[in-house]
């Protein structure tokens, strides 16, 4: 049976795929259960394509595969209102989900021709291998020009492949696989021809069902200076040393190693065993213990570490209390016993206004801590949570929110400790197109903001320390569903280098 549809918009068959990967819209539409016929202004969305004709036949195969051929033809990868760039043909056929042939074509940029294509074969499916856009960096390394491909691995996975040609050093070779559980870089790279191999290696992944959890944060280098000479940008340069952090664990329970490519402190095993969020009433609690192997060049340690922090809230129709305590003790076989135990929380008044579509929450109060602390804490690794011995100061937390969600949330402290003040701050922006986030305290000041959607995306921020301060400026385009290629800009005021 035939059926005719004036002026429709309809899905592609009733095969449930069809039905959610593509629409067809047009002035006519022939339709039977096997074959679909459109004629006048015809648009084809698709999986993330956007087809554009005069006329469209659309015919099931044998192999449940959906060809199709087209006259007046475009094709563009973007579904965007504004389309960057497409191609159009006097003719085209393929299959959808594979690929699409365009004979008597040109290249179009908003929607004006710019070049002859007399033969292009596209490939419509996300997982065929395909050529990236070309990498081009400039900076104190020289000029870097990469060539990247990208490669299917197995269902979910894949690979990108990048050759690289440095104006300074030689060639170098760059592998990203990315799988389910994970993803490793690895670069392999020559100064000269008759120059030595040089190679770097970075695996990380993780996997948690609930009850089994492993993971991997490992860097390999086959000599000191190969990030220094080819990191991509300042932080992969600055890298001074390489770090190997794994662990795996069952329920409460897991093992631990970090390990360092150079220095003398090495952590090569731990155990640990934490429970946390055990409801008691209206309060939590949190407790876990740890044994850790250490290395301080020849000599071998031992060091235990036990811990307990227990919280508490309770808002009442005028006031909100919280409180935390927490006590640890860390013991070494050869330093004498460190205990610490404190209580902290703060007193803070709830407060809401309306302001247009707007509602603001608050809470502001006074908030702080202290702490009695006994013998001397040695820690090379940070194992233990240090801070001022007692605090005390107003701190206020607020939130935008709107029936879009909450586009603007801050919070802030004035504290007064036993080292000085300590003023600290954070502002997170998400509101429509417009990101960011700004954060300051003695020790650090950064921020981050930008705009982005769709088609394009820019950024730009900072980032103070007592060792560094450096801007960073980021853009992105999209041009087709899968390629947003991009731009990264990072500038040391100190150094004054770009």
């Amino acid at each position: 049976m035939r059926v005719v549809y004036p002026a429709l918009s309809m899905c592609l068959w009733a095969s449930p795929v069809a039905a959610e990967q593509g629409r067809i819209s047009a002035s006519v539409i022939e339709a039977t259960p096997e074959r679909a016929v459109a004629e006048g202004d015809v648009t084809l969305q698709w999986s993330g394509h956007r087809f554009l004709a005069e006329r469209l036949v659309v015919e099931e195969g044998l192999d449940d595969s959906l060809r199709f051929e087209a006259s007046d033809f475009v094709w563009t990868p973007c579904t965007c209102s504004t389309t960057p760039w497409a191609i159009s043909g006097q003719k085209a056929e393929g299959v959808l989900d594979d690929h699409v042939v365009i004979r008597k074509g040109t290249f179009r940029v908003c929607d004006v021709p710019v070049l002859p294509v007399p033969f292009l074969r596209v490939p419509l499916n996300e997982r065929t291998p395909r050529l990236l856009l070309p990498e081009v960096r400039v900076g104190d390394m020289g000029s870097v020009l990469g060539l990247p491909v990208w490669l299917p691995l197995g269902q979910r996975g894949h690979a990108t492949l990048t050759s690289e040609w440095w104006s300074r050093r030689w060639l170098r070779q760059r592998a990203h696989l990315n799988a389910p559980l994970g993803e490793a870089r690895v670069a392999v790279a020559k100064d000269a021809p008759v120059a030595a191999v040089r190679s770097q290696v970075d695996v990380r992944g993780s996997h948690d069902d609930g009850t089994v959890r492993v993971g991997v944060d490992a860097g390999w280098a086959s000599d000191p200076a190969v990030r220094s000479d080819y990191g991509a940008d300042f932080i992969a340069r600055s890298t001074p040393f390489e770090e190997r952090l794994i662990f795996a664990g069952v329920g409460p329970a897991r093992i631990e190693s970090n390990t360092f490519d150079r220095g003398e402190l090495q952590r090569p095993i731990a155990a640990v065993v934490s429970l946390s969020g055990l409801s008691v009433g209206p309060s939590s609690v949190s407790t876990y213990g740890r044994i850790d192997a250490l290395e301080d060049g020849d000599h071998l340690h031992q060091q235990a570490t036990a811990g307990a922090m227990w919280s508490f809230g309770l808002a009442g129709e005028w006031a909100e209390v919280e409180a935390v305590g927490l006590v640890e003790a860390v013991q070494a076989d050869d330093e004498k016993p460190y205990t610490r135990a404190g209580m902290g929380g703060a007193l803070q008044l709830p407060t809401w206004a309306e302001l247009g579509s707007h509602r603001v929450v608050s809470q502001t109060g006074i908030e702080g801590w202290i702490d009695a602390e006994r013998g001397e804490l040695i820690d090379p690794f940070g194992l233990t949570r240090r801070r001022p011995q007692w605090a005390l100061g107003p701190g206020q937390r607020s939130q935008w929110i709107s029936p879009s969600g909450v586009p603007l949330r801050w919070s802030a402290a004035a504290l007064w400790t036993d080292v000085g003040w300590r003023p600290q701050g954070t502002l997170n922006i998400d509101h429509g197109v417009l990101q960011g986030t700004v954060h300051g305290d003695p020790d650090v000041q950064a921020g981050m903001v930008g705009v982005g959607d769709e088609a394009l995306e820019t950024q730009v921020g900072v980032l103070r320390d007592a060792a560094v301060l450096q801007g960073v400026l980021r853009g992105a385009v999209r041009v087709a569903r899968y390629w947003r290629p991009g731009w990264e800009g990072l500038v040391d005021f100190d150094e004054r280098r770009l």
